[in-house]
């Protein structure tokens, strides 16, 4: 009696296209997430999170220098605003200096470089 070979019945031809699209899908993913990881993780945390609603993002956002100073009576500081995002052609600075109870409004109007500047009052 001679004995059969099973092994040359299975083949695995079958098998290696679709191994080689999973390779190559799993790679591209890769490769975006490493390109892009923030955009990924913000989309699992909300699908995570799918019973709470999410706002959308900010179209513009402020940049204040010198940002929390500590300033001595008197003295004059220079204030400089930038946008960061869609530009704006007016903005209105809202200050309170301590022990002061209401908030003292500057509208200011853009330099030429962009950049909102005043200087707070002595």
């Amino acid at each position: 009696m001679d004995s059969l070979d099973f092994t040359s019945g299975v083949s695995y031809a079958a098998l290696r296209r679709p191994g080689k699209l999973l390779a190559g899908t799993l790679g591209a993913y890769a490769l975006i997430l490493m390109l892009f990881p923030g955009t990924f993780f913000g989309s699992a945390f909300r699908l995570l999170n799918y019973g709470q609603s999410f706002t959308a993002p900010d179209v513009f956002s402020f940049v204040v220098n010198p940002g929390d100073k500590e300033v001595v009576k008197g003295e004059t500081v220079p204030v400089v605003v930038r946008v960061v995002g869609e530009p704006q052609r007016q903005i209105v600075l809202s200050s309170k200096p301590e022990g002061q109870v209401s908030f003292e409004a500057r509208t200011l109007n853009p330099a030429s470089d962009g950049t909102f500047k005043t200087e707070s009052a002595p």
